[in-house]
């Protein structure tokens, strides 16, 4: 099969077979999704076309271009008028796809982008983050704050989000490494899990445009008031019991991407509303 490309061609590759122990659509957009993880395929390059893409594969046209309907639900790619479909640079993940790109992969970030740690302490809870949790204002909670960086081609790192996850002051005990600076090789939801046996099921993610302020304006260094997009997540174990309450801040030039299986009897809603807002996190508190 051979691998289109703007300016230069890789090398021709013996062409895939469908596989039936899974949809051949997954199949297809696991095999392009490997191509740009490992440079085959890099920023700017034209993927196969959807007629391409069925005849390198033996599938119909449709079954290829829900294939790369998957790659663009994850940002990996673009549909350009006149040219086709190119790589493009991943973008931001929201809260629901990394939890689940975490449980599926072990891996939490797009290839590319890493995370510094730079805060993992016990606070007195905000009050924002005492309603976010469902504990009391004041009492002790964690707080595990962090920067997401990617590494350009010129080896430059630019931060692209910044996001502060809190937990409920019992955690400290039962799961220790929350409270270290380092990273978490099993990830922190799969850690907690091992941990606690506390398994999580569903995310809530909310987003907003919002002005930059001196925090933001160091992290990005853009100017005081700029546009920024807000963010704020709860993660439920099987209980319908806040894990963690997410706080993130993301720069407005990047892309939040969600992926949904709805094979699995989950569902989302999506919904707009002007400010002020009712209490989001009330109605996930059912205990």
């Amino acid at each position: 099969m051979s691998v289109h490309r703007t300016g230069n061609e890789v090398e021709g590759r013996v062409s895939p077979k469908i596989e039936r122990t899974r949809p051949p659509y997954l199949q297809i957009a696991d095999d392009l999704r490997r191509q740009i993880e490992n440079g085959a395929l890099r920023e700017g390059d034209t993927v196969p076309s959807v007629r391409q893409l069925a005849a390198d594969w033996g599938v119909a046209h449709g079954t290829a271009r829900t294939a790369l309907a998957v790659l663009r639900t994850e940002g990996l790619v673009v549909g350009v008028p006149g040219t086709g479909t190119i790589v493009q640079k991943r973008g931001d993940q929201g809260a629901g796809a990394r939890a689940r790109e975490a449980r599926g992969t072990g891996r939490i970030y797009p290839p590319g982008q890493y995370a510094k740690i730079t805060a993992a302490e016990l606070v007195p809870a905000p009050d924002e983050v005492a309603v976010g949790l469902g504990v009391d204002a004041g009492s002790e909670v964690i707080r595990r704050a962090r920067v997401t960086y990617r590494t350009e081609s010129d080896g430059s790192e630019i931060p692209q989000s910044a996001s502060t996850s809190w937990f409920a002051g019992e955690l400290a005990e039962q799961a220790p490494l929350l409270l270290e600076r380092d990273r978490i090789v099993q990830g922190t939801f799969g850690y907690i899990e091992e941990m606690t046996g506390r398994t999580p099921v569903e995310v809530l993610e909310e987003l907003r445009l919002s002005e930059a302020g001196s925090d933001e304006e160091f992290i990005f260094g853009v100017e005081p008031g700029a546009p920024i997009i807000r963010g704020e997540n709860w993660l439920l174990d099987d209980e319908g019991d806040v894990i963690e309450y997410g706080q993130s801040v993301l720069r407005p030039d990047r892309t939040v991407s969600y992926r949904f299986r709805l094979d699995q009897g989950s569902g989302a809603e999506i919904s707009t509303r002007p400010e002020p807002r009712p209490d989001p996190a009330a109605r996930w508190h059912r205990r």
